[in-house]
């Protein structure tokens, strides 16, 4: 979708909802409006051969880790860890995220997230890896996507290619 149609999207959205916040509507209607059945899911993707750096270009070899969070934004609290979230890649596949402390087995208060680790091989298609991120529980689904934009696109380079055959130099 185009910049100038997202924004034209938006001011419709955003009038919308000023109309309704403004309107004399029931109780049924005004309880619905107040509960909010999306879940805000955010995220990146980042090397674990690198030590979790962020990174966007991968090639044959390395583990490509996504990292998630997910928001119930009625009490802004984390979705519950009996959440499904789901990585969906542009080749077919689906993986599951699970839930965990990152990094795991520290003493410290760490930050709880969903991963999931993908691993570049030799039949991995090169190019853009387009993906999404869904997120279910309770009733309540969410959904994430990388910018459209080629940095933040999740690209397959074959070392040949770039001419350095280390990923670490990209």
């Amino acid at each position: 979708m185009s910049l100038h149609k997202k924004v034209i999207l938006g001011f419709a959205l955003s009038g919308s909802l000023l109309i309704g916040a403004c309107s004399n509507g029931d109780e049924a209607s005004k309880e619905a409006q107040s509960e909010n059945n999306n879940i805000q899911v955010f995220g990146d993707v980042v090397s674990e051969n690198d030590g979790c750096v962020l990174q966007s270009q991968f090639e044959s070899g390395d583990n490509i880790v996504f990292r998630m969070d997910a928001i119930d934004p009625n009490t802004n609290e984390q979705i519950s860890k009996d959440a499904k979230m789901t990585v969906h890649l542009s080749t077919g596949e689906d993986l599951e995220m699970h839930h965990a402390q990152h990094p795991s087995g520290d003493t410290d208060p760490v930050p709880e997230f969903w991963t999931v680790m993908y691993k570049v091989t030799d039949d991995t298609p090169t190019g853009i890896l387009n993906y999404s991120v869904t997120a279910e529980t309770d009733g309540k689904k969410g959904e994430f996507a990388p910018f459209d934009v080629e940095p933040s696109l999740l690209t397959i380079v074959d070392p040949a290619e770039e001419g350095t055959g280390d990923a670490g130099e990209k």
